[in-house]
C-alpha cells in the first residue's frame, strides 16, 4: 500500500488541501499532512518532523510525500536521507503541482498500485493542460 504525505509551510493551507481532496478519496489508505513549524504556529518545515512521520508511515506502507515550495522539497529529502537505506528506496518525492498533484494522488491511488507507478500517474496526470 501507498501512503501519501502532503508537506506545507502552512498549517492551514496543508489542511484545506487534505480536506478539500479528502472528499474525493475512495480508497483506504493513509493520507497526512504536516504544515508548518512550531505545533503548526509559524511557516516552515523540519526535516525532523519529516523524517519522524515518514518513519511512522512505513511502518506498513510505502510513502509518497507532495511538497509546496522548494524548501519543503529539499527538507524532504534531507528527512529521507536520515532514513536507513532500506526505507529510503520506499520514500518518493512527486515533481508534481502541490493541489493537482495532491489530487492526482488520492483519485488515482488504490491498493494493487506500487510507489513508482503512482509517482508516475502524479507527475503525469496532474500537468494536464486545464483549458
Amino acid at each position: 500500500m501507498v501512503a501519501v504525505l502532503v508537506v506545507s509551510h502552512s498549517y492551514p493551507l496543508a489542511k484545506a488541501v487534505v480536506d478539500f481532496v479528502s472528499e474525493m478519496k475512495i480508497n483506504n489508505f493513509p493520507f497526512q499532512f504536516i504544515g508548518g513549524i512550531d505545533e503548526g504556529q509559524a511557516y516552515g518545515t523540519d526535516p525532523i518532523l519529516i523524517q519522524n512521520k515518514l518513519t511512522e508511515l512505513l511502518v506498513d506502507n510505502d510513502v509518497l510525500v507532495l511538497c509546496d515550495l522548494g524548501s519543503s522539497i529539499m527538507n524532504t529529502e534531507m528527512a529521507i536521507n536520515f532514513l536507513s537505506p532500506v526505507l529510503q528506496k520506499r520514500v518518493a518525492i512527486a515533481d508534481s503541482p502541490f493541489f493537482e498533484g495532491t489530487l492526482v494522488a488520492i483519485t488515482s491511488n488504490h491498493l494493487d498500485i506500487d510507489l513508482a507507478t503512482l509517482k508516475h500517474e502524479v507527475e503525469t496526470m496532474s500537468r494536464m493542460a486545464k483549458m
